[in-house]
């Protein structure tokens, strides 16, 4: 299969995927906490753009809004949209 047919048959398997039922998983605090910081740090990124970064805002702000957290956990989670909380090595 050439590049441009890989392409053509991925554009073709992601629209019919789109139709597909949703996915339920069942995930701990935790682990739905780290999946939530994680979806937040490749959203900090600025190469990553476009509908798939939209798709996991969308997750990320939904796990946010179902996550028990307490009053710090509220804070770091809401300081993980703020780029002014980034950090880069030479900050350490």
């Amino acid at each position: 299969m050439t590049e441009e047919d890989l392409e053509e048959t991925f554009v073709q398997e992601m629209q019919a995927f789109s139709q597909r039922p949703s996915v339920s998983l069942l995930l701990s605090p935790m682990q739905a906490w780290v999946l939530f910081s994680q979806l937040q740090l490749a959203l900090r990124h600025p190469a990553n753009t476009g509908p798939s970064s939209d798709i996991a805002r969308d997750v990320a702000e939904r796990l946010q809004a179902r996550l028990p957290l307490a009053p710090a956990m509220a804070t770091i989670a809401a300081r993980g949209w703020q780029s002014e909380y980034d950090t880069v090595e030479a900050d350490r």
